[in-house]
């Protein structure tokens, strides 16, 4: 869970003392030297962002999609909010398809995070292309969301 990662932080002083031993660890240290000043919506989003890494990866639409779009805002140049912008009418499934497609996640990792099957995953970016404007191909919709 999120506490986990952030080790039950309760003030902001107990919050910097983790956010420097975070940086400390090598597998994030270049993310902070990345991104200095990190604040705990941040750390957050890096939490959900490494549990998709995970095998299995442990994700919920409902309580970290929220996340997710902070770390692609943040890491993407403003990938969710500019595709929530531009595409108001695309659900909830649909932007979480878009979002797991931007971080380069094959369809076979899509249907893990999800807990569905590779068809479903299809069925869901085949749903999502014509509301970006595109031919219902997974191809095209890899390379549009890759590019947006």
């Amino acid at each position: 869970s999120v506490e986990k990662l952030l080790g039950n932080v309760n003030d902001d002083d107990e919050m910097n003392e983790y956010l420097e031993q975070l940086r400390t660890r090598p597998e994030l240290k270049m993310l902070f030297s990345l991104a200095k000043g990190a604040t705990k919506q941040d750390i957050e989003a890096l939490g959900v962002y490494l549990r998709l890494l995970q095998e299995p990866a442990v994700y919920s639409v409902r309580e970290d999609l929220f996340h997710l779009k902070h770390w692609l805002n943040t890491t993407s140049s403003q990938f969710a909010s500019r595709l929530c912008n531009q595409y108001p009418n695309l659900t909830t499934a649909e932007i979480n398809i878009c979002c797991l497609q931007r971080l380069g996640f094959s369809q076979e990792k899509m249907a893990s995070i999800m807990q569905v099957k590779v068809g479903s995953v299809n069925q869901n970016i085949y749903r999502t292309c014509p509301k970006l404007g595109l031919k219902n191909d997974k191809y095209k919709f890899r390379d549009y969301i890759h590019s947006f």
